[in-house]
């Protein structure tokens, strides 16, 4: 005898069907907050009554701000107002004190990339288009523009030429004087043989290096080197191929005095079995080689943030110690560039253990010294 099924039958009876019962929710607006104005970073504070007492001088009111204690002798205000805002760093402006801050996130410009736009399209044709639409556009250019566009911002301008003296150690009376100086050290050594030798290709070394032609002109002889070792980085790259590289390179944020310009490159949207590695360095050069054409990237220098969220075993085994050494050139050892810090983020243990055994490729411990492995720990980057 066969044994007997426990399962369930279902009932013949169709079950009565539901009555749908719609809800008005009545939902209450709430209201919008204010955004609150950037904090104000003031450099050089030695006394700190004296400064907070000038603050109170204007007539602010104890709880319209706070102060903040920070590294060398640097203090952080917040302020909860606009007005607050506008009377502090007016006032900072009247004392000439060494001060800076951001740009308001809610008013400042943003810069829009459209993609599958014809090269043909005209610029002023997607602006009207924009305008009519409600939007407000500062500028619109497309991407075959960019390059020729950096090659006509190559004049430096007046604040560029006062952060040039402070940050590289320019003086502009001896500006000729010291370019001359390294041409005369590439002829008499003939160590290395450069691409140019006009005064804007060579001030960008002497930037890179404090304006001393010695240290100029052995960044010069690394970087001819290196083209020399690597010309498929180079010669015979189709450059707008390199589109194809998505999101990796999420972006150049604004320039700050304090970090020069921020570079974000996210790691793991890169798909080894769609580009090489030799790709992302390309992309990577494509990027210094256009910006450095500006001399306020010459003088301010740039800060990296690589983020290696979504990266695999599939893409460490694709990064051969010849290309951690492309890397490394690229990072300021063999480009001029002075490359401030470079900060990796969202990177586990087997990642950081990578990048160091690494580090016995470095050419320079300096170069290493500006690396930086925050893991998943954010408050150590904003330090």
């Amino acid at each position: 005898m066969g044994r007997k099924s426990r399962k369930k039958r279902k009932l013949n009876t169709s079950p009565s069907p539901l009555k749908e019962v719609i809800c008005n929710k009545v939902t209450k607006e709430k209201p919008k907050k204010e955004p609150l104005p950037p904090p104000i970073i003031v450099e050089n504070v030695i006394e700190y009554q004296s400064f907070y007492d000038s603050l109170l001088k204007k007539e602010l009111n104890k709880d319209s701000f706070t102060v903040k204690m920070l590294r060398n002798g640097s203090v952080k205000i917040n302020t909860n107002s606009e007005a607050t805002y506008r009377v502090i760093t007016k006032h900072l402006k009247d004392e000439d004190a060494s001060w800076f801050s951001y740009e308001n996130k809610q008013s400042r410009p943003i810069r829009v990339m459209a993609k599958n736009l014809h090269a043909s399209c005209k610029p002023e044709r997607i602006v009207e288009d924009l305008i009519s639409q409600g939007f407000k556009i500062l500028d619109a250019a497309i991407l075959r523009e960019i390059l020729f566009k950096a090659e006509l911002e190559r004049h430096i301008v007046s604040e560029c030429e006062d952060q040039a003296r402070i940050l590289c150690r320019e003086n502009p009376d001896k500006r000729l004087h010291i370019i001359e100086q390294l041409r005369d050290l590439i002829l008499e050594r003939g160590e290395c043989y450069p691409p140019r030798l006009d005064d804007a290709f060579l001030l960008r070394f002497l930037r890179a290096r404090n304006c001393i032609p010695a240290r100029a002109h052995r960044l010069l002889a690394r970087y001819c080197k290196f083209r020399e070792q690597n010309p498929h980085l180079w010669h015979d790259v189709y450059w707008y191929g390199l589109a194809r590289l998505g999101n990796i390179f999420e972006g150049v944020l604004f320039d700050r005095p304090d970090v020069g310009r921020l570079i974000i490159g996210r790691l793991g949207q890169w798909d080894p079995g769609v580009f090489a590695a030799d790709d992302l360095v390309r992309g990577c050069l494509l990027l210094l080689e256009v910006g450095i054409l500006q001399p306020k990237l010459q003088v301010l220098g740039g800060t990296a943030l690589v983020d290696c969220q979504g990266m695999t075993l599939k893409h460490m085994r694709h990064l051969t110690p010849s290309i951690a050494l492309q890397a490394m050139n690229v990072m300021g050892f063999a480009f001029p560039l002075q490359q401030r810090s470079v900060h990796i983020v969202n990177c586990s243990r087997v990642i950081e253990n990578l990048f160091y055994l690494f580090k016995r490729l470095a050419p320079a411990d300096d170069l290493w010294k500006r690396v930086y492995f925050h893991g998943y720990d954010y408050s150590s980057l904003h330090r």
